[in-house]
């Protein structure tokens, strides 16, 4: 996952920070950006209320004994038009959608959007993206634009500017847009905003697609005051 990340430089700090990611996520909010192979039936918005259950083969969705409670709202921010990418024969287009997490579970917004919404992010190897890749879930023109796109960036190597570094596949189209918490030793509000990878940019650039801008990213921190 690309984006924001908070790192704590003390322990004090540390312990404030990791029980705020506990649960209901405490004082922290947080917006992902995800590129996903949908249905094009998927509502605009919804919240995803599913307990999570972590295996040694991974996480997965399961409610009952041992389950975790995991919640995540989402809003759809851009939906290609047929007349730039095609709809699978399944009736699957790519979509850009906007992930606010109430509780911090590990893999939570993966399992999430394959599991629940049935919309795999992209280059999400563990998580369905293979399944739907391999399966017609994503057209041929659109596997083909998102493999130029990884070609063209991959070329920037390690050295490129926004530091990425190129691996093999189409790799994964997740990113941390937006984190707003409380700093653990002044006490002020601190909301820090990350501009999305290029090979996140250039994929909804081939595909069509708009990424949410302005203030979009403080409306979609209010899902979490709900």
């Amino acid at each position: 996952t690309t984006g924001c990340l908070i790192l704590a430089r003390t322990r004090e700090a540390q312990r404030t920070l990791a029980g705020d990611f506990q649960d209901r996520l405490g004082d922290v909010r947080r917006v992902y950006w995800a590129l996903v192979s949908a249905k094009s039936t998927l509502a605009s918005r919804g919240t995803i209320d599913a307990p999570l259950v972590t295996t040694h083969a991974g996480v997965t969705l399961k409610p009952g004994a041992g389950a975790k409670p995991a919640a995540t709202d989402y809003e759809v921010i851009s939906r290609a038009s047929p007349d730039v990418v095609a709809p699978t024969a399944a009736g699957r287009i790519p979509a850009v959608l906007a992930l606010v997490p109430r509780t911090g579970r590990k893999h939570q917004l993966r399992v999430h959007c394959a599991g629940a919404l049935d919309a795999a992010i992209v280059g999400d190897y563990k998580y369905g993206y293979r399944d739907v890749s391999r399966t017609g879930g994503v057209a041929d023109d659109w596997r083909r634009k998102l493999r130029d796109v990884d070609e063209s960036t991959r070329r920037l190597g390690a050295g490129s500017s926004d530091g990425e570094v190129r691996g093999t596949g189409v790799p994964l189209h997740l990113h941390a847009r937006c984190v707003e918490f409380t700093h653990p030793s002044s006490g002020e509000r601190v909301r820090v905003v990350a501009p999305p990878p290029s090979h996140m940019s250039l994929a909804c650039e081939a595909l069509g697609l708009a990424l949410a801008g302005g203030d979009d990213d403080g409306r979609l921190l209010d899902f979490n005051r709900r």
